[in-house]
């Protein structure tokens, strides 16, 4: 009696069971369709990625191919023009013709056509490369020459003033307190005053020689080949007063307006000494007249010896 009670307890554990292991296969059946569902988007974008490479690949040995065609092609006209300039030499050996003829039955032929293209752009590039390298050794701000130009010039000068036993002056100039200026105005009518500066020391100094540049900030420096302490006074002086003389207005300034120290550094037959020497001097001539009140010209002198009593 008690088995045949538990009989239909046994068939429920048993559906109970087949339940379970088909809702496990169901499980198991989704999470594998998940995994292949996303390998084949992986297949899928890697087949697409490759595509796009080979279509780049493709694009970039079709480039090539026309520059390797091009190439042929200016080689062959390089063997043209060769061959044609070989044939007007021998014209010119065996018919005697003149030159000038020469020159203008080039001109006709399409060769010819080709050499004037290729000196026209020659000429443009040289143009171009003029103008680059005007533009490296200038100043943007002044059109003065930078600093790079100036410490090559300053090698230069220095030298021949050396192999030729004749003076050199060097100017160092700042603008009084040129901070305070832009702390009150601003900085593009900073900008606006160094503009002016380098405008006068370029009116200034006039011999061809002669050197200006922009060292800096409201620093500029002035190269003066053959030229003694006395000249050099007489120029920065006069560069001195033209800048004093546009009355700029300057409330922060010692004179209500834009005015500008220069120290001056001279080397001469007796006292030859090098670039970087000279700027020192003048440097220290130019601390010189900013501590002895600004809007001045002071010359570079030479220490005196401390004298020691015992």
């Amino acid at each position: 009696m008690i088995l045949i009670n538990l009989l239909p307890h046994r068939e429920a554990r048993r559906q109970r069971r087949k339940v379970a292991f088909f809702a496990g296969l169901g499980v198991s059946a989704v999470v594998g369709l998940a995994i292949v569902g996303g390998w084949y988007l992986v297949v899928q974008q890697f087949t697409s990625n490759q595509q796009q490479r080979n279509q780049y690949l493709s694009a970039e040995i079709k480039k090539l191919e026309v520059q390797i065609k091009d190439i042929a092609t200016l080689r062959a006209e390089i063997e043209s023009l060769k061959a044609r300039q070989r044939a007007v030499e021998d014209l010119q050996i065996d018919r005697n013709v003149p030159v000038h003829l020469l020159n203008e039955l080039v001109k006709q032929t399409p060769e010819g056509i080709y050499i004037t293209s290729v000196k026209q752009a020659e000429m443009a590039l040289r143009a171009m490369t003029e103008r680059l390298k005007l533009l490296a050794t200038t100043d943007g701000l002044t059109g003065l020459v930078n600093r790079r130009a100036f410490d090559e010039a300053l090698e230069t000068e220095a030298s021949r003033s050396t192999r030729s036993s004749s003076p050199m002056s060097l100017l160092m100039i700042d603008v009084d307190r040129f901070k305070s200026y832009n702390d009150l105005y601003g900085h593009q009518a900073g900008d606006e005053v160094l503009k002016a500066v380098g405008q006068c020391l370029k009116a200034t100094i006039k011999r061809p020689a002669d050197l200006a540049a922009r060292y800096g900030g409201e620093e500029f420096v002035a190269i003066l080949p053959d030229t003694d302490e006395d000249g050099a006074f007489f120029i920065a002086d006069a560069f001195r007063e033209s800048l004093k003389a546009l009355a700029i207005p300057h409330q922060g300034g010692d004179k209500k307006v834009v005015t500008a120290s220069v120290g001056i550094a001279v080397t001469s037959p007796d006292d030859q000494v090098g670039p970087a020497e000279l700027l020192h001097r003048a440097d220290e001539a130019l601390y010189t007249a900013k501590h002895a009140g600004r809007d001045r010209v002071t010359g570079w002198r030479r220490p005196r010896p401390i004298e020691v009593r015992a």
